[in-house]
């Protein structure tokens, strides 16, 4: 009498279950603990995970920019800019603040995890694929050069990521 080929499958899927579940007991501890720190330093703490992020604040940089600077605007609203850091110490992080603080916006300063920044990633793809099909339907109307850059910061997120 054969066994049934189902019966690893339902254990590796219960096992890969279990592991995923494993995976957000951790992350949660982790948020819980840059809650805190962000708390002693006297900062805010957002969790991009479930943040609303805004379209506009991400039109403000780049992939490459997030990854360098350990850091990323997630909303505007109006001339305030809030920008989500893992380390606000962090010189880079600093230099994106004041970047954005010289070109007349109000920043906001939150404390992140890496793990968050990292989670922006697929929905900036996906924001830049958005903006793609929008500029490749307006190309014919205003001519190359606008969507050069768009292009390149496309080419630059699909490389690296």
């Amino acid at each position: 009498m054969k066994k049934s080929s189902s019966a690893p499958v339902l254990r590796s899927t219960a096992s890969s279950r279990q592991q995923d579940k494993i995976a957000q007991i951790n992350q949660s501890f982790k948020e819980r603990e840059i809650r805190k720190q962000a708390k002693q330093s006297g900062l805010a703490y957002v969790d991009l995970s479930v943040a609303p992020i805004h379209q506009e604040a991400l039109q403000l940089t780049t992939w490459d920019q997030i990854e360098r600077m350990k850091a990323v605007p997630f909303q505007l609203r109006h001339k305030t800019l809030s920008i989500a850091c893992v380390s606000p110490e962090f010189k880079g992080s600093q230099d994106l603040i004041q970047q954005f603080k010289a070109q007349g916006f109000e920043v906001q300063t939150f404390m992140c995890s890496p793990e968050g920044i990292e989670g922006i990633r697929d929905y900036f793809k996906k924001f830049l694929k958005q903006q793609a099909i929008r500029v490749e339907t307006k190309v014919e109307e205003q001519g190359i050069k606008p969507a050069q850059s768009l292009f390149s910061q496309l080419h630059d997120v699909f490389e690296t990521g």
